[in-house]
């Protein structure tokens, strides 16, 4: 196992049995999401009866396999990125037009909801 991905397991596990537990985490990522998973299984702790877990930015397909399964919220990177792309490139063409004015650009995401966050 990579010494990164241990690290992140015993710092997860410390974090679990601390006295003051936290009752759900967020992971930014699925890698640590499975990074819990793996310190949940060196604990009493159940999932999701004593901590919910939730990953967001991707809802890669092992979501669905973990056991509980994982709830995702997927971030639409592509169309993100698109948005991006298209304010630079309108800044790019015209460099002495003025700054562009702060604006809000909404991209939904969406929440999968699976059983690592259903309480049984």
């Amino acid at each position: 196992m990579h010494t990164t991905k241990k690290k992140n397991i015993e710092a997860i596990r410390a974090m679990l049995t601390s006295e003051d537990r936290p009752d759900g985490l967020f992971s930014s990522v699925e890698k640590l999401a499975l990074a819990t998973y793996h310190a949940v299984k060196r604990t009493d702790i159940k999932i999701p009866q004593d901590l919910k877990i939730i990953s967001f930015f991707s809802n890669l397909s092992i979501a669905g396999l973990l056991t509980p399964s994982l709830t995702t919220i997927t971030q639409p990177t592509f169309e993100i990125g698109e948005e991006c792309a298209k304010l630079l490139m309108k800044k790019l063409t015209k460099p002495r037009q003025p700054d562009l004015p702060n604006q809000v650009i909404s991209i939904p995401s969406k929440i999968i909801i699976r059983s690592s966050t259903i309480a049984v």
